[in-house]
């Protein structure tokens, strides 16, 4: 899923130029400008040299560790970008194992498992290994698997183990629309006051403006990010053509993997994270803030408050703006209202346009978390119709409303017939939200998507962990250290050093 997030950053950045994050007591943290984050007050530290091998031992038995979408093994980073480098090289210190960490195509689920399979076959792998895979890496080690029943594969592991697997499905890719959707209101939401500010505090741009018309540069800046920039850095046609086809919610690929019911034993993991979900999650696509980065360490990648604390401030930071410029009374002086009223009358932006601007800013962050919830399927709106009666009187217009109560016992012909004969009466049908339904999830993922599978034989929720922070936080490490030790089944157990 890292492809998603790096897009909402890419949004976000560019469209606040003229802003600059600062932190809650005064000092500044982030600035936004031509479209690059930098975050002075986050140092990601010297490059990790790939020193996280130990010795291995004879007798060590195999682990593979599959990545996730977007994420990398040994054949393509060395350093905190391997996905499981943290969690993998700690384990091999204290336990009798030898971690592997391959990687795999993502042109299809069909391509990704056999690529898997000719890297593991390349393996030199104890007879008793087993694989533990994060997101993504679940569905393809699930295929593996059933392609190994089906078409008598090699056997080259015999069991699996899954952090944050969308083994129901991941409603995220059912919702593109909806994503790209948010984007574009971010970058106009966001960019829209600091500019407007930019054209009311400006006689220059203001004038400008007359001949121009450059109060729409802004929407032209998100077209060009929606429309031609994003596609083309993110490939985002490919990105959801490919593997990820194999498990978006309805997918044939995955109704066909979750009729298969395994031999080997399986055992699931499944994060729940803590709200506000969004930033809790989007916090490890930040520079420096890599789930495997130094500034954490092995299983130190816990709840990380600064995108909240940082979400917060500009939330609020919207909200006094717009209180700033809906309570000024006068926005140009006499001179300059005498000018600008030679060429038009409503040429200046006005405080009340500012006002209104930055209100748009400050609901859209308001909104963010509840609108990411719905993108991932956390939140679920139940929608309902509601039935009434409408009659207009043909001399008068007026108009008299009949509730759905009122149709219980009349239809709205019989009500026209009986009751409003002056009148022309018909039925309006509304849709109206009747509930609102919560569900557990990491940030990326449904718990109920996550936590079983077919042949599943035990799991065990992460409290606090959200889909990124899974692969090296605290939860991580107690649930390796029950794993390893036998509590989710003999199979996995290793013996420590």
């Amino acid at each position: 899923m890292k492809k998603i997030f790096i897009q909402i950053f890419a949004y976000i950045s560019p469209v606040l130029t003229l802003a600059q994050i600062v932190s809650p007591d005064g000092g500044p943290v982030a600035t936004f400008g031509g479209g690059t984050l930098t975050v002075s007050e986050v140092d990601p530290g010297p490059e990790i040299i790939d020193t996280w091998e130990p010795p291995v031992m004879e007798g060590d038995r195999s682990v593979i560790w599959i990545h996730g979408l977007g994420g990398h093994g040994d054949l393509s980073a060395s350093d905190e970008s391997n996905s499981w480098i943290q969690a993998s090289s700690t384990s091999d210190i204290n336990y009798q194992m030898e971690s592997r960490r391959p990687d795999y195509s993502d042109v299809s689920l069909d391509a990704a498992s056999t690529t898997l399979r000719t890297q593991l076959e390349d393996y030199d792998l104890s007879t008793d290994a087993f694989l533990i895979a994060h997101s993504q890496g679940g569905i393809v080690s699930r295929q593996f698997d059933k392609y190994i029943h089906d078409l008598g594969w090699e056997r080259t592991f015999n069991g699996v183990v899954t952090f944050g697997t969308p083994h129901g499905g991941a409603m995220i890719l059912n919702n593109r629309d909806l994503i790209v959707q948010w984007l574009d209101e971010a970058c106009d939401d966001l960019g829209n006051g600091p500019w407007q500010e930019t054209l009311d505090d400006s006689f220059f741009f203001s004038i400008l403006n007359l001949f121009s018309g450059i109060e729409n540069a802004d929407d032209k800046v998100c077209a060009l990010l929606i429309d031609e920039i994003l596609p083309v850095m993110f490939n985002l046609d490919a990105y959801y053509a490919g593997v990820t086809d194999g498990y978006y919610v309805g997918s044939p690929e995955l109704d066909e993997l979750n009729a298969y019911t395994p031999d080997i034993p399986y055992v699931t993991f499944w994060g729940e994270e803590t709200e506000p979900v969004s930033w809790n999650t989007m916090v490890h696509m930040l520079p420096g803030k890599s789930v495997n980065s130094e500034i954490y360490g092995a299983f130190g990648a816990n709840n990380d408050p600064y995108l909240t604390e940082q979400a917060t401030y500009m939330q609020n930071y919207y909200l006094a703006k717009y209180n700033e410029y809906k309570n000024n009374k006068v926005n140009w002086d006499e001179f300059w209202d005498l000018i600008i009223d030679f060429f038009e009358d409503d040429a200046a932006i006005t405080d009340a346009e500012v006002a209104a601007a930055y209100r748009d800013g400050y609901d859209w962050f308001t909104q963010a978390n509840s609108t990411w919830k719905v993108i991932i399927g956390a939140t679920e709106l139940v929608y309902g119709t509601n039935t009434s009666c409408l009659c207009v009187d043909v001399m008068e217009g007026y108009e008299v409303w009949y509730t759905e109560e009122d149709l219980m016992d009349f239809s709205c012909d019989e009500i026209e017939f009986y009751y409003e004969p002056f009148s022309e009466c018909n039925e309006v049908v509304d849709v109206v939200l009747v509930d609102v339904i919560e569900k557990i999830n990491d940030g990326v993922v449904l718990k109920e998507s996550a936590s079983s599978c077919p042949g599943k034989v035990s799991g065990k929720k992460m409290d606090g962990s959200n889909h990124f922070s899974m692969r090296n936080d605290l939860q991580t490490q107690i649930r390796l250290d029950e794993l390893f030790g036998g509590f989710h089944g003999s199979y996995f157990e290793i013996a420590p050093r």
